[in-house]
């Protein structure tokens, strides 16, 4: 063997200072590995569970005596506590700090990395059982994810912090804030979708009710038309009979006042509208519910005029076509529109009417029906449009496909099983046509290699009765042209009160990119893994020599 021509200390020195690195760059590689485990672990947590594990996971692995995590509220104007390690809420001297203000805000603010170092002694204190420690040094974090701060992590140290810590809490400080985006942005999904759920519900039961109304008061003024006219007929039939129409009379009487009763407990206003054959238009009839939607007396309608001069005058045009419709055709009349009560504080107040025609012998036309007060449906309505609309715009503006699934009484999966699909699944998958919304349109993209254990994993996590833990298998799903990519498949369960599964909604997340990342780093240790033995075989040749 060639001797070497160089000084062996130096010789020893390099190969020293190499595997130091080398030591170096797997401590940062092991750390940032348990980190992300961390991370999956506290996926599902909340903004305080998750903020109290990331911010003990830090402070033990860096030796600080002390940590606060701020997380960013929704304006971006100020950063929040909301996890502590060695200090809580309560012992915080300020829990919050707008953007720019003191360390905290300006680090939220300039989103680069506070190290302050050989802070003076006597500063900063820390409470101990033993007493008050003196601070050293304090380092905040800014929490940054495509360029946006979504929180700050504060940590103090009775000694100056190494700069490979420094470089380690950047890195780990990008995995955090995306973790707390994802984080974030399902919480807001979750809350869009109960309340879009609650508000669809709500308007379902009131329409229901105002339907079963309508046949209610639609048969009532039917069985009175029947016995007005009974009683007209007995009238003219002969005066033998007097006592007998007495005894009718007074039976009408009576059920005209419970007719009247009922009428006033109805909600909405009957009333009749009648159409001569001159053009000339009143109400015959108006029940005692215009008061409380009109804020009118009985009998205030005799003018056709003085109703219209309360409706919103760009419905007054469509009032007059469709009862002039109806009358023509013969046909239900439907109308919804505006009026503006003057005891309303210029409120709109929405109605809907609705009403049967008939031809009376003097060939008008009389309209039976009622108005009834639809203002609160009217606002329900527009509240729910703007729901599904920012449903939509999250939906649109997420990287993740969202899926909803109703789960069959046996909780058996099958192609067949229908499966809602946002359109963010089909621009994943590259699905030109839309996935159809059957479980099997996905099924069919499984990889050949995985395609057996498919429903097997979804039947495994529906039929265990006990478990809170989230559905999440990663599968391969090809795209197009018989390409493959890398998939999440996560979802939550609702049950019943037995555990049965009832539904499972949640998201399709690519993660192709993770997955390469994955495969290159554990090329990336087996080769270092590679260059370590070698090294060791020259040392161990070298100090044979």
């Amino acid at each position: 063997m060639q001797a070497s021509n160089g000084n062996p200390d130096n010789n020893t020195n390099n190969v020293l200072t190499t595997d130091e690195s080398i030591q170096e760059r797997l401590w940062l590689d092991s750390n940032l590995t348990k980190f992300d485990d961390i991370l999956r672990e506290n996926y599902d947590k909340s903004i305080e569970d998750f903020s109290e594990a990331i911010i003990t996971y830090l402070c033990t692995l860096t030796d600080a005596m002390r940590g606060a995590f701020f997380v960013m509220n929704s304006n971006k104007d100020r950063v929040q506590f909301s996890g502590g390690f060695a200090c809580t809420e309560n012992t915080m001297k300020k829990t919050e700090f707008e953007v720019g203000e003191s360390v905290v805000g300006q680090v939220a603010k300039s989103k680069r990395i506070s190290n302050l170092k050989d802070i003076p002694f006597q500063n900063v204190y820390l409470d101990s059982s033993a007493g008050q420690l003196s601070a050293r040094c304090m380092v905040v974090v800014p929490l940054i994810f495509n360029e946006e701060v979504y929180g700050v992590i504060e940590l103090i140290f009775l000694h100056n912090l190494e700069d490979k810590y420094i470089d380690l809490l950047r890195r780990l400080s990008r995995s955090a804030a995306a973790m707390l985006q994802s984080i974030q942005n399902n919480i807001k999904t979750k809350k869009l979708l109960e309340e879009s759920i609650m508000q669809a519900e709500r308007l379902q039961a009131a329409e229901e009710e105002m339907r079963q109304n309508n046949e209610e008061l639609v048969a009532t003024q039917e069985e009175m038309e029947r016995k007005s006219n009974e009683l007209e007929r007995l009238l003219w039939e002969s005066k033998a009979k007097e006592q007998e129409l007495h005894d009718i009379k007074e039976k009408l009487e009576s059920e005209q006042e419970n007719f009247s009763r009922m009428t006033s407990s109805v909600p909405g206003m009957i009333f009749q509208y009648q159409i001569y054959p001159n053009g000339t238009h009143k109400f015959p009839y108006t029940s005692s519910g215009i008061a409380e939607i009109f804020g009118k007396k009985v009998g205030d309608f005799k003018s056709v005029d003085v109703f219209k001069e309360l409706m919103h005058e760009d419905d007054v045009k469509t009032f007059e076509q469709t009862i002039e419709r109806a009358a023509d055709m013969m046909q239900v009349w439907q109308w919804e529109g505006r009026f503006m009560l003057k005891n309303g504080n210029g409120r709109v107040k929405w109605l809907a009417g609705s009403a049967r025609p008939e031809i009376l012998e003097d060939e008008s036309v009389l309209f039976s029906g009622i108005f009834t007060d639809i203002t609160s449906l009217k606002e329900n309505e527009s509240l729910i449009q703007t729901v599904n609309e920012r449903f939509e715009l999250i939906n649109e503006g997420s990287t993740e496909g969202i899926w909803d699934m109703d789960i069959p009484a046996n909780e058996t999966l099958d192609r067949d099983t229908p499966v809602w699909w946002s359109g963010q699944c089909n621009v994943l998958l590259d699905c030109q046509d839309g996935l159809a919304e059957k479980l099997g349109s996905l099924y069919d993209r499984v990889h050949p290699s995985s395609r057996g254990l498919f429903f097997e994993h979804f039947h495994h996590h529906l039929r265990n009765y006990e478990s809170t833990k989230p559905f999440e298998k990663s599968f391969r799903f090809r795209t197009q042209e018989d390409r493959y990519r890398w998939f999440l498949l996560r979802g939550t369960i609702r049950r019943n009160e037995q555990g049965k599964p009832i539904r499972m909604a949640g998201a399709l997340i690519d993660i192709t990119q993770y997955k390469t990342l994955q495969k290159k780093l554990d090329k990336f240790k087996a080769r270092e893994k590679s260059m370590l033995a070698k090294i060791h075989e020259l040392e161990a040749s070298a100090s044979k020599e």
